[in-house]
């Protein structure tokens, strides 16, 4: 393949990149999407990744900055649809449901600051901590605007919480095969056999009681 000159011939090829990342990712575990696979779904070098992206890590937290943002702009599109001072159990219902229809982007979160952020340099996570923050500020002020109940500052809060539970609760509920084979085998460790949807959803309205109250 000829080499990219042109700005928009390296944009191309970078969002191949990110394109093929996501979807081996929508597959497989992370630990098993490897940057040669991304390289040759994207029709390129392997050696060609690393002039786009330093590492594995830095790819995916491209992806992740490009995942949290879609999903930002769907739960702000249903805030936009609900009048002032609708039931808080609505706000419940919207990251719920949105979270629902993404379960990689779930497993993405649970692995941000296990995986991602520990591989990647300075300018990489500051422009995702960068990006993050905006959004919060704006999706939280638009929570605060449909729901008074809410503090100046709390919507954000809220969803700098609500994003700690996923990736608590994913972590439970997506344990390790052997970790899975155990509790499966031992009737007594059901206990341990978590529903993201079920025990997320609980979880949430708890969360949002004791913030109102």
């Amino acid at each position: 393949m000829r080499r990219a000159i042109r700005d928009d011939q390296k944009e191309a090829r970078r969002q191949a990149l990110l394109d093929v990342a996501w979807s081996l990712f929508q597959q497989r575990p992370y630990e098993s999407v490897n940057m040669f696979d991304v390289a040759r779904g994207a029709g390129l070098a392997k050696g060609t990744v690393y002039l786009y992206f330093k590492t594995k890590e830095e790819l995916f937290l491209v992806i992740l900055e490009r995942q949290f943002q879609q999903w930002f702009d769907a739960v702000d599109a249903q805030l936009h649809t609900l009048p002032p001072n609708s039931a808080v159990t609505e706000l419940v219902n919207i990251i719920n449901s949105s979270l629902a229809s993404r379960p990689a982007l779930v497993r993405l979160f649970a692995i941000t600051h296990v995986f991602l952020e520990h591989n990647a340099d300075f300018a990489a996570i500051l422009h995702f901590k960068a990006g993050l923050l905006e959004r919060l500020a704006h999706t939280g002020a638009l929570i605060e605007a449909r729901f008074p109940v809410f503090a100046p500052g709390a919507g954000a809060q809220f969803l700098l919480r609500a994003y700690a539970l996923v990736i608590g609760i994913q972590s439970l509920a997506d344990p390790a095969s052997t970790v899975r084979q155990v509790i499966e085998a031992r009737p007594e460790l059901r206990v341990f056999e978590v529903d993201f949807s079920s025990e997320f959803t609980a979880t949430l309205s708890a969360l949002l009681k004791g913030m109102i109250e």
